[in-house]
This record gives C-alpha cells, sequence and structure tokens, in this order.
C-alpha cells in the first residue's frame, strides 16, 4: 500500500496488478471521496469496471440549470412579443 497525489487529493492505495500477457489492472481507492473505481486495460482498451456515482448533482449544476431553462423562457417570450407587434 502506498501514498499517491493527483492535484490535491491524496489517494490512500495505487496498486497495479498485472493479469497476465493481456493486460493490467489498475484500482485506486481515493480517500477523500470515500469511494474506489477499477480500471482493467487489455491493449489499447481501457474498461471501467467499478464506480462510485454521487446521488444528487452539485447545487452550482441546479443554478446553472435554472438560469438555463430562465434564459430560454426569457427568449421565448420575447420572440412571442415580437411576432404579436408584427402580426398587428
Amino acid at each position: 500500500m502506498s501514498s499517491v497525489y493527483f492535484g490535491d487529493n491524496i489517494f490512500l492505495q495505487f496498486a497495479s496488478d498485472l493479469v497476465g500477457p493481456t493486460g493490467t489492472t489498475i484500482q485506486i481507492v481515493p480517500t477523500a471521496q470515500g469511494g474506489s473505481f477499477k480500471l482493467d486495460g487489455y491493449g489499447d482498451f481501457i474498461d471501467i469496471t467499478q464506480g462510485t456515482v454521487t446521488a444528487l448533482p452539485e447545487p452550482a449544476t441546479w443554478g446553472l440549470m435554472l438560469l438555463g431553462f430562465g434564459g430560454l423562457g426569457a427568449v421565448l417570450r420575447r420572440r412571442r412579443a415580437d411576432l404579436a407587434l408584427a402580426a398587428a
């Protein structure tokens, strides 16, 4: 077991075990997020076999989505008003 730093995050375990002549398995377990994922590489192919996903998007994601929907609503409302003026 060893500690490897990627940016500001520390990973408790970084193991590379040779599976055989056809592939390599790398298991990375981050301590900050409390989850893990595993990469299996065979030649040029990489497969992520296990991973953790957050249950909900971050608040900034929700804010950007709502801002985008609000912007679309404003554009549609203005377009309708312009069409009503052109028809009159």
